[in-house]
């Protein structure tokens, strides 16, 4: 019987007004699960960053052993 109700009821197209009403809880619903997938790539994608950053801002880094390579050859 829910089968039959529920195929009767899909057939029906829903009015511009529900729909928008619909895409509104959708939106709201989903609001917080997108905040914390922005939150959690944040630190995802900076990290790298900041730690290439601070590998190239060392003294002791890629600077030196460029120097040491010049002299040897």
């Amino acid at each position: 019987m829910f089968k039959t109700i529920e195929i009767e009821v899909l057939k029906q197209r829903p009015s511009p007004a529900l729909q928008l009403e619909f895409a509104q809880h959708d939106f709201e619903r989903l609001k917080s699960f997108c905040l914390l997938i922005y939150i959690a790539i944040i630190p995802l994608v900076t990290h790298p960053l900041i730690k290439g950053l601070s590998m190239d801002l060392q003294p002791s880094g890629a600077i030196l052993t460029g120097l040491a390579f010049h002299t040897r050859a």
